[in-house]
């Protein structure tokens, strides 16, 4: 039962960062303007903390690059297309895999 619940449970942020403002939906996922450094494969949260995705791509400029951000399992065409125009959050530093 107590594990039935733990499956349930949403995948929650923990440590996250402003990473940019989402600017439109492609056929591969979300295209992103990013504030900061984007790191690939790292998750992506709307500003409920909620899980949108992954990083699956970083691409233009270097001082300001943009992210393709790949939708997470079962998000909708019209849930992608709502986060056009917010802020998306990248987990933080300390996220699986990095150093501390």
């Amino acid at each position: 039962m107590l594990r039935k619940a733990f499956k349930e449970k949403p995948a929650e942020a923990g440590r996250v960062e402003l990473l940019g403002r989402v600017l439109h939906t492609v056929r591969r996922g979300i295209v992103a303007k990013a504030m900061i450094e984007p790191r690939m494969g790292r998750s992506v949260f709307d500003q409920r903390k909620k899980r949108v995705g992954n990083i699956a791509d970083i691409f233009g400029p270097a001082k300001t690059p943009y992210v393709l951000i790949k939708p997470a399992t079962g998000m909708s065409q019209k849930d992608q297309s709502d986060l056009i125009g917010s802020n998306v959050f990248m987990e933080g530093k300390h996220g699986r895999g990095q150093a501390r």
